[in-house]
C-alpha cells in the first residue's frame, strides 16, 4: 500500500506532540522504573537481560536509547517494537503510526484515519479542513458537523463532501442534507455496510 507522505509528516508530529514515550511503554506494561531524573528515567530495557537499567527514556525530547543493546527511538519505534515483544506481531511504521493516531482524541485539523492512500476518509487533495471553514464563514453554517456526521457513520468520503459543497454553493441547504442523512434506515447492517451517500444521490432524492 502506497504511504500518503504529507499524512505520514503530519501524523508523525501530531503523535510527537501528544504522546510521551513512557506511556508507551507503561501502556505496554514495560516500564520498570529505575531512576528518574529530572525529564529523563532509567529503565530496564524489556529487549535483553538487564540487571543494570541501562534504557534511558526523554519525554521532553520524545526519544528513548538503550545503552546496552543500543536499541532506540522515537514513540511511534518503541510502540512498534513492544507489540512485537509483547504479541508477536509485526506491524509497518504506517501500521503503527495508524494505530497511535486512532488512539488520540483531539487530532485538531486532523481529519484523516490512515497515511496510507486511497483510502475512503483520506481528505481530498483539493478539498481540505481550511476549505470546510471557508464554507462555514460563506455559507453561515457548520460544514464540519455535515463532514463529522458522514465520517463516524461510515457513509461517503470526503470527496463526496466536496462535491456536495459545490452544490450547496448553487443553493441545496446544509439543513435538506442533514435530513437526508438523519433519514437513512441505519437499523440494517448490511446497509451500513454497502451503502455510499454520493452527490448524485442527494440531488436525485432531495424534493426541492
Amino acid at each position: 500500500m502506497e504511504i500518503d507522505k504529507q499524512h505520514l509528516e503530519e501524523a508523525v508530529r501530531l503523535i510527537q506532540s501528544q504522546i510521551k514515550v513512557s506511556s508507551i511503554f507503561k501502556q505496554l506494561n514495560s516500564y520498570h522504573l529505575s531512576v528518574e531524573r529530572g525529564d529523563e528515567k532509567i529503565i530496564h530495557c524489556p529487549f535483553h537481560v538487564d540487571d543494570a537499567p541501562s534504557l534511558n527514556i526523554n519525554d521532553v525530547l520524545g526519544k528513548w536509547h538503550c545503552f546496552s543493546c543500543d536499541r532506540g527511538g522515537n514513540a511511534i519505534q518503541a510502540y512498534k517494537s513492544l507489540i512485537f515483544l509483547d504479541k508477536g506481531i509485526k506491524l509497518s511504521y504506517a501500521d503503527a503510526v495508524d494505530q497511535l493516531l486512532s488512539s488520540i482524541q483531539s487530532r485538531g485539523d486532523i481529519f484523516f484515519t490512515t497515511v496510507k492512500k486511497n483510502n475512503r476518509f483520506n481528505v481530498d487533495d483539493t478539498f481540505t479542513v481550511k476549505r470546510l471553514q471557508k464554507m462555514d464563514v460563506a455559507l453561515k453554517v457548520n460544514m464540519n458537523d455535515i463532514a463529522q456526521w458522514m465520517k463516524r457513520n461510515n457513509k461517503c468520503s470526503f470527496r463526496d463532501i466536496a462535491q456536495i459543497s459545490d452544490f450547496m454553493m448553487e443553493g441545496m441547504s446544509p439543513e435538506l442534507i442533514l435530513q437526508y442523512l438523519e433519514n437513512i434506515d441505519t437499523d440494517s447492517k448490511n446497509q451500513r455496510e454497502n451503502t455510499a451517500i454520493t452527490a448524485a444521490d442527494l440531488l436525485s432524492s432531495v424534493d426541492w
